[in-house]
C-alpha cells in the first residue's frame, strides 16, 4: 500500500519543522510537537478533513510565532 500525495507531502512538511529553544513545562518547544501530530493526523472523512486543515493553519501561526521569537 502506497501513500497518497497528500500524505508523502504532509510527511515531508512534519520532517521539515524544527524545534525552537523553548521549555515549556519541561517539554522542548510543545507547539512544533503539536504541529508534527496534526501533519500525522489521518482524516475519517471530509468533514474532520477540513478539521485538521483548519488546526493545522492555526498551528502553523502558532509554531511561526513561537520559533521566530
Amino acid at each position: 500500500m502506497y501513500g497518497s500525495r497528500l500524505t508523502r507531502l504532509n510527511w515531508f512538511k512534519m520532517t521539515n519543522i524544527h524545534d525552537c529553544p523553548k521549555t515549556i513545562n519541561g517539554k522542548v518547544c510543545p507547539c512544533a510537537d503539536k504541529l508534527r501530530r496534526l501533519y500525522l493526523t489521518k482524516p475519517r472523512d471530509n468533514q474532520s478533513e477540513l478539521r485538521i486543515q483548519r488546526n493545522i493553519e492555526i498551528g502553523e501561526k502558532e509554531y511561526g510565532k513561537c520559533y521566530n521569537k
